[in-house]
């Protein structure tokens, strides 16, 4: 670096300290809180209070110093003002002397700009900062150093894997005629190490505004970080979330986007379900039967609890997992042998299963469960045999105990035979019914990515109950309304959440779309009858026999069976449409009927269900 340089950089530093600082010793003999106060607006970056007056990371010694000095101590022995400075923006002592530490590495950098040494101790001081784990070092350009880093424990999507950083030294990249020359070997290097499609880091140490520009026109996600980026970062209290908020703010919601509305949720947007997890992992003699609406989650916590019984080293259990997809019961039963290694050559019927898994478990101590997702075909085709597949699984259960477990998780067809006390399930499995998420985990799934994760705040948190109101706590309504928020709001190029803004997501069609999904998905045709006259009576509380005079009132020719409008009214419990309360029923998503009505023709739809119900076409 030239000289005057160097000397521009320290002197403008120490102008601008000995200004804010003589600042407050004019004001400190009329009030000293007050000329604190400014001075750790100052150092937080308030460039309302100080526009011309860029906090430098040179900057921090110095106040210690001035602020610990005899000649200030002497004349103000009453106070330790650097202890009320700290109380001020809120970190311990050890934090400020760490920051100070980084502090003199960085600006040796700027006297010995190519010092590997100096880089790698300012990227080994910051990574904690970052919840990053520094892998390796290359040596990119002169004044250009390239990292790979790790991210464990952040929760941005596109820090699963290892995540490049490119470290930029010359102060001569704030000019922007140079910068196009720095962007350009920054993008080769990215590009020729095949992560181009992902976030990657650029660190400047100085002014990266140039950078930053150039980063904004590209189609290269690249999030560049400066000394006034890094500053806020050392300063916060938690300096993980500044820093997950300052990487969204500075790329599209939708290349991060945490919010997932099809699928098995990712481990990390995996919320609740711990009780459920636990009754499996502390009751081993048990098989079980999940049971719950469509969209409720019994996918992801199926996964769930496959990694659960593999990571568990105290649990010993070979995790067998299939989809029953496969309608056959012979067939079901080959995947599982597979699934398990062992030979399937003589594998022709149920009963040559059921020998091949004695054996399997005879020959060794060996620990078994297996998991069948969307169970409900393999019902239906087992009950056309008289249930030989379930009686084979419930006799090598009842004959190994928790040597050989059962997991099944399903819909209608499996909730019918949990609920029916004649099933053979009954003396099978225990149950578990999947409902919506308890208000905490509804509150976290809300709350933490969209501000830990995507930088946005709540302008009020009376808006998280809000949104849990209007999803009803159910797991899908709620990534689903986040999505629809969150990538709404990048529109409006805002980050603070406001009610507005949940009631235009409230109004969002993509959102009342997939409510109103289940009413196509859950429902047979007798419980979307039910559903719309209950509706259109605006009935808020109802019973048995109010559904009952609904139908014969709307319909006298139509042959009405108590037994079965029960049954109906129950599975429409069971999709978590309803919630039953002694003798009555009441929707259990409040506002579920105001959106079915806001986007159906309820009375045709009624006349539609009524014509399939007497068979007419």
């Amino acid at each position: 670096m030239p000289d005057n340089v160097k000397y521009t950089y320290k002197y403008a530093s120490k102008t601008i300290v000995e200004r804010e600082l003589d600042k407050l010793i004019s004001v400190c003999e009329h009030d000293i809180p007050i000329a604190l106060d400014r001075l750790a607006e100052w150092i937080k970056g308030d460039e309302n209070l100080h526009p011309q007056s860029s906090i430098s990371l040179m900057t921090f010694s110095r106040i210690r110093g001035f602020l610990r000095n005899d000649a200030f101590s002497k004349k103000y022995p009453q106070h330790d003002m650097f202890e009320l400075l700290l109380s001020r923006i809120h970190i311990p002592e050890s934090q400020w002397t760490y920051i100070e530490s980084t502090a003199q590495k960085w600006f040796g950098v700027h006297d010995t700009p190519t010092a590997d040494y100096q880089i790698q101790g300012i990227v080994s001081d910051l990574a904690p900062f970052w919840s990053a784990k520094v892998k390796s070092l290359d040596k990119i350009d002169q004044g250009i150093w390239g990292y790979h880093l790790e991210f464990p424990d952040i929760h941005l999507k596109y820090f699963d894997e290892d995540v490049i950083m490119v470290v930029v030294s010359d102060p001569s990249v704030a000019d922007p005629q140079n910068a196009p020359n720095y962007f350009q070997k920054i993008k080769n290097h990215l590009t020729d190490r095949g992560v181009a499609y992902k976030i990657s880091i650029v660190l400047v140490l100085g002014d990266g505004n140039a950078l930053r520009e150039l980063a904004k026109k590209s189609s290269i996600q690249i999030v560049v970080i400066d000394e006034k980026d890094c500053i806020s970062i050392l300063l916060s209290t938690n300096s993980k979330q500044t820093f997950c908020s300052l990487v969204a703010r500075r790329v599209s919601v939708q290349v991060i986007q945490p919010y997932q509305t099809r699928g098995k949720v990712r481990d990390r947007m995996f919320y609740g379900r711990h009780e459920e997890i636990n009754k499996l992992k502390n009751n081993l003699s048990s098989s079980y039967a999940i049971y719950g609406g469509r969209l409720i989650g019994k996918s992801s916590l199926l996964h769930k609890i496959e990694q659960e019984f593999q990571q568990d080293e105290n649990l010993h259990y070979k995790v067998c997992s299939i989809t029953a997809q496969i309608t056959t019961p012979v067939e079901a039963c080959r995947v599982i042998l597979k699934d398990l290694g062992i030979p399937t050559a003589k594998h022709r019927t149920i009963g040559t299963f059921g020998r091949l898994m004695r054996d399997y478990l005879e020959s060794a101590s060996r620990k078994i469960i297996i998991l069948i997702d969307e169970v409900d075909d393999l019902i239906v085709q087992d009950e056309k045999k008289d249930y030989q597949l379930f009686e084979m699984f419930h006799n090598l259960n009842n004959d190994f105990g928790e040597r050989c477990r059962f997991v099944f998780a399903g819909y209608r067809d499996l909730a019918r035979h949990c609920m029916d006390s004649q099933s053979r399930f009954r003396n099978f499995v225990e149950t578990i019914k999947l409902g919506n998420l308890s208000p905490i985990y509804a509150h976290l799934l809300i709350e933490e990515p969209l501000c830990n994760e995507l930088g946005f705040n709540f302008e009020d948190p009376s808006l998280i109950e809000k949104i849990v109101e209007i999803t009803g706590s159910h797991p899908n309504y709620i990534q689903v309304f986040c999505k629809e928020l969150s990538e709404y709001l990048e529109t409006q190029k805002r980050r603070k959440i406001q009610f507005a803004d949940i009631e235009t997501t409230f109004e969002n069609q993509e959102f009342r779309a997939r409510v109103v999904e289940t009413f196509y998905v859950n429902f047979s045709p007798i419980q979307k009858l039910i559903t719309v006259l209950v509706i259109l009576e605006n009935l808020g509380e109802f019973t048995l026999p109010d559904v009952i005079k609904l139908i014969n009132e709307y319909e006298p020719k139509i042959p009405v069976d108590i037994s079965q409008i029960y049954i109906e009214l129950r599975q429409l419990e069971m999709s978590f449409i309803l919630e039953h309360d002694g003798s009555k029923f009441k929707f259990l998503h409040k506002l579920f009927p105001q959106m079915l009505e806001s986007r159906e023709d309820l009375y045709g739809l009624a006349d539609v269900v009524m014509k399939e119900l007497k068979g007419e076409k």
